[in-house]
Order: structure tokens, then C-alpha cells, then sequence
């Protein structure tokens, strides 16, 4: 069965433009599964947490509020995910094994919104 995955990033303590992004992956993925579960296409999306990339280390010009929202929230952080952790994610979502699952966002980031 064809499946296609999308990306959403966790947007719980993320500037307005960004969670506005993230939300729309979401929808889309579950428009899109719905417009195609006849043609036998499944549509999920993976919500990563966080994990261990490059991508501290390109971001500049950080805004005082935005870093001081997420350091209140950043001590629940149960640790730092590995890619390999997102990579078994989606190929389960790509193998027969997920065949019924449809438009669902998993969320991979090691129970860190677990609690909201």
C-alpha cells in the first residue's frame, strides 16, 4: 500500500508563524488521507521532538522573550532523540505494518507532551 509521510515539528513553545506552519502540515496530512483512503493511500505525518541536528547552530539573532518562554518549558525535556529514532518512525509508517493507520500525526519526541 503507498503511503506518504509528512513532517510536523512539536510546536508547544514556538514563535506564532511557526506553530501556524506546523498546524497546517497537520491538516493537510489529514485532508489528504481523507482524499485518498479510497485510492488505498495512507497519509501520516511525523512530529518529531527534539533532536540531535546541526540546527542550533544555524539560528541567529535569537529573540530574548521567545528563548526565555522556552527555557521555562525546556527542563521537562526528557533528553535529545536521535535521527535513527525518526528514521524507524517512518519507515514504520511506510511498511505494510501501518497499513490502517490513516491520517494520524505521530509524535516522536520521547514523551515530552505527554503531559499537555
Amino acid at each position: 500500500m503507498p503511503s506518504v509521510l509528512a513532517f510536523s515539528i512539536i510546536t508547544l513553545v514556538a514563535g506564532t508563524t511557526y506553530v501556524a506552519s506546523k498546524h497546517a502540515v497537520s491538516a493537510m496530512t489529514k485532508s489528504t488521507a481523507f482524499m485518498y483512503t479510497n485510492n488505498k493511500i495512507c497519509v501520516n505525518g511525523l512530529a518529531p521532538g527534539a533532536i540531535a541536528t546541526n540546527i542550533a547552530s544555524t539560528m541567529t539573532n535569537l529573540n530574548d522573550f521567545g528563548n526565555a518562554r522556552i527555557g521555562a518549558v525546556s527542563a521537562l525535556n526528557p533528553g535529545v532523540g536521535q535521527p535513527e529514532d525518526i528514521a524507524h518512525a517512518a519507515v514504520f509508517l511506510a511498511s505494510d505494518d501501518a497499513k490502517f493507520i490513516n491520517g494520524d500525526i505521530i509524535t516522536v519526541d520521547g514523551g515530552f507532551t505527554a503531559p499537555f
